[in-house]
């Protein structure tokens, strides 16, 4: 008798513990599914987001899309300015207003849920 309880206890431990691994597992889906993701907006031709937070200086770009994935990737980014005949990119740690300037190309970072990412 003391064999069957001591199994029976060993299931429900077992039982329990796949639970809690399973609820675990799901959790860790859900968080990746329904938290939304950084991604940059549209570009803004024709727009500099002048002033604000410039950090870095006009470093060189080949192109918007390089100075748009530079501020993806970088955490303190809010925004970029990539002035097209000097291919020089402008990082921003704010958003600031937007200027019409026929020489720049800009862009905000926005969080998007992830079924927008594509």
């Amino acid at each position: 008798m003391a064999s069957e309880e001591s199994t029976g206890r060993r299931w429900f431990v077992g039982t329990v513990i796949a639970f809690i691994g399973a609820v675990a597992g799901l959790v860790a889906i859900l968080q990746f599914v329904v938290e939304p993701r950084p991604a940059m907006s549209a570009f803004e031709v024709g727009i500099d987001r002048y002033g604000g937070k410039d950090y870095g200086g006009g470093s060189p770009a080949e192109n918007v899309q390089a100075c748009s994935d530079a501020c993806l990737s970088d955490p303190q980014c809010q925004s970029y300015s990539f002035n097209v005949g000097a291919k020089q990119c402008w990082l921003k740690a704010d958003r600031p207003l937007r200027v019409d300037n026929r020489e720049f190309i800009s862009g905000v970072k926005v969080l998007k849920p992830w079924w927008k990412l594509w």
